[in-house]
């Protein structure tokens, strides 16, 4: 005998659900939200709707309605921040110098290359920074 479940049991388990997707982790934002969204987004928020009523509407988090009132506040504008984020590298003024040590001796590893110009940084961030400049340093050593 099979049951066949009734109206009420699938609009239950519809809104259950539909009720569940928010609680489930999201993927990472892959672009920035279109400055058409982001007004028409703003323009709900501004006569008094709430951001998760908002944030249903257009199908984006709570946290994505507030961090845009938050971006216009303090920016003034729409658009989204372009550009390289974070500290300034350390190692940008100093480029010219960098590259004549390089030129110098060819052969030069990371470590060395730290050593001689005094550089209180991490490997990691001197391999990053020359390969954003686009050195290559080699570094195995002689094979045995």
């Amino acid at each position: 005998m099979q049951v066949v479940p009734s109206e009420n049991v699938l609009d239950l388990v519809k809104q259950l659900r539909l009720s569940l997707t928010g609680l489930l982790p999201q993927r990472a934002q892959l672009a920035a939200l279109s400055v058409d969204l982001r007004k028409r987004i703003l323009d709900d928020i501004d006569p008094g709707y709430s951001a998760i009523a908002v944030a249903e509407e257009y199908h984006v988090a709570r946290r994505t309605v507030n961090a845009l009132v938050q971006h216009r506040r303090v920016t003034g504008t729409l658009e989204p921040i372009r550009g390289r984020q974070g500290c300034k590298s350390t190692l940008d003024p100093r480029k010219e110098e960098i590259l004549q040590i390089i030129d110098q001796n060819s052969s030069v590893t990371h470590e060395s290359l730290r050593s001689q110009l005094g550089l209180v940084i991490s490997l990691p961030a001197l391999w990053r920074t020359l390969r954003r400049w686009g050195i290559r340093l080699k570094k195995s050593g002689p094979r045995r």
